[in-house]
């Protein structure tokens, strides 16, 4: 009976402290229950799922500060595996940290609870990888991705692991929770993880995970409680994958997609309709500084990554466009056409430069002069070069565009959560197996086109842009939700604090019990 009436003012403390804070609620008992199963938590909504994340970090808060006092790190010391080759890597684990150390805070009104830094600790220069994409080099792309295997075995070698140890302590001596994020080493930093007596967190940063396990051999009772595997999605090779591996602790936890995407995606396909339209109003008020006509024009958005620095081929890309846009253009309205990261021809490249935000080198390049003509003539075709796009712009252009890009797996995760058109550059795909795989899974579910050799092939580019014009307007006038649901913000952030709070409890220098935590959880909800 005690038990009851315990849950019972549990669930009254947490229901006042949301009034509390002027946020109204209708969330059942069940949903106010810290120890929700994660796959409950998921089918809830956002309001719910925030007050989840809202009453475990204060808990976590309350155990990190008892931690304090006995002469512990009052953050969970978290060590983030990623790598600087290809940019969706890098904005993936920029997301972790933003979610971790800025966006949970915020949500939950506390203070900073976890400190994560990252480590690129692989031998294998990115440098020569992003090379190799900006400059198309099958060749080099091939060679790097099949000498992988052998570092590989290296890493799980007994002189591997020691490098791998020696590296990780020089960032941070003793990782409660480590985040790998790219697809080498996996095997290697899960044994420095149990090694550590540190939780270990796989967070693969491509549609085809292959990559990510292909050296894990599975888990069992000894090391269950280090690994989880989080998945964008549970399609069937995703599966068999994990089944071939034996790694039965996965969930779906959605996609590292950039922090900002992923807020704007939650506000677009809201299930509250005021907050859809106060989205798509506030889109259109973005689309209209630029002058574009939302209801009558047609907007394409190119934005190729690291082959941004090919500059050669984009200006190419945007001539065609521009050369046929009036059969691209509606009858009533313009073809406005946006290129991301465009220093050669904005007028900010000079405060770019002075930034060091590219090279000097830059400013040598010859402005084309066709372009510039492009953006100052009175056609129906209208340019827009643009700098460094903000992650909220991104959202907002790729909800509204056809986006002309590579099939990288950031990008194309980027585009399911707004429910984007693309048209996909599929010439550096070839010697890649994972993009190719991206790439049929978006055009199996009509959202995508690949054309190899984009530059070259004007006929072919024009008319898979008007298709994919075609598809998008029809899909728009039918419903309004994308094809899967990314809340990685919500849904991952509840796995791990509800994880960190599970070890936290069992560490052996823990000196406080459930009770404790209880007894000063009722007084902050109280308060």
């Amino acid at each position: 009976m005690t038990g009851r009436v315990s849950v019972i003012v549990f669930v009254v403390l947490c229901i006042a402290a949301v009034y509390v804070n002027g946020e109204e609620s209708d969330l059942v008992l069940e949903s106010i229950r810290a120890d929700t199963p994660f796959h409950q938590f998921c089918e809830h909504d956002v309001l719910s799922k925030r007050t989840h994340i809202r009453i475990l970090a204060k808990k976590l808060e309350i155990l990190l500060n008892q931690r304090k006092n006995i002469g512990l790190p009052d953050t969970i010391q978290t060590l983030l595996i990623y790598s600087t080759g290809g940019e969706g890597h890098q904005s993936a684990a920029q997301s972790m940290t933003d979610i971790l150390m800025e966006w949970l805070p915020e949500i939950s009104q506390t203070r900073a609870l976890f400190h994560v830094q990252k480590s690129e600790p692989f031998v294998i220069k990115a440098d020569l990888w992003n090379d190799a994409l900006a400059n198309e080099d099958l060749d080099q792309l091939e060679f790097i991705a099949g000498i992988k295997p052998f570092f590989e075995l290296f890493y799980n070698s007994i002189a591997g692991f020691y490098l791998l140890l020696h590296q990780i302590r020089s960032v941070m001596n003793h990782p409660e929770l480590i985040l790998h994020t790219v697809p080498l080493g996996t095997a290697g930093m899960f044994k420095i993880s149990q090694y550590l007596n540190s939780r270990f967190r796989l967070v693969p940063t491509d549609y085809q995970i292959d990559l990510f396990v292909k050296f894990l051999r599975g888990n069992n009772d000894s090391n269950a409680s280090h690994l989880r595997v989080d998945i964008a999605f549970p399609s069937q090779q995703v599966l068999h994958t994990l089944t071939e591996r034996n790694i039965p602790s996965f969930q779906v936890s959605g996609y590292p997609c950039r922090l900002g995407i992923l807020k704007s995606s939650e506000q677009l396909f809201s299930s509250d309709e005021e907050t859809r339209t106060k989205k798509r109003e506030d889109d259109q008020k973005v689309l209209s500084i630029q002058g574009v006509d939302v209801v009558h024009d047609r907007i394409v958005f190119i934005m190729m990554g690291t082959l941004h620095r090919s500059w050669s081929k984009l200006s190419k890309i945007v001539r065609m466009i521009a050369e046929l846009s009036d059969s691209l253009a509606p009858s009533n309205g313009r073809l406005h056409v946006f290129l991301a990261q465009a220093f050669e021809v904005n007028s900010e490249t000079k405060e770019v430069v002075s930034q060091g935000r590219v090279g000097a080198e830059v400013l040598a390049q010859q402005v084309d002069a066709r372009l510039l003509e492009l953006k100052r003539n009175g056609s129906r075709f209208v340019f827009h070069p643009l700098g460094w796009v903000k992650e909220n712009d991104v959202a907002v252009l790729m909800r509204h565009s056809v986006t002309v890009c590579k099939g990288g797996g950031g990008t194309v995760a980027e585009l399911v959560a707004m429910d984007g058109q693309a048209v996909f550059d599929t010439t550096v795909s070839h010697a890649l197996e994972w993009e190719k795989y991206a790439i049929r899974w978006m055009e199996e579910r009509g959202r995508g086109e690949g054309i190899f050799e984009l530059g070259n092939n004007s006929d072919q580019l024009i008319s898979a842009l008007e298709r994919a014009f075609a598809q998008k307007e029809k899909r728009e006038k039918s419903y309004y939700a994308p094809i899967l649901k990314n809340h990685f913000h919500l849904d991952w952030l509840y796995s791990v604090l509800v994880d960190t709070i599970s070890s936290t409890l069992s560490s052996e220098a823990t000196t406080f019990s459930n009770t404790q935590l209880r007894n000063e959880e009722f007084s902050y909800m109280a308060e």
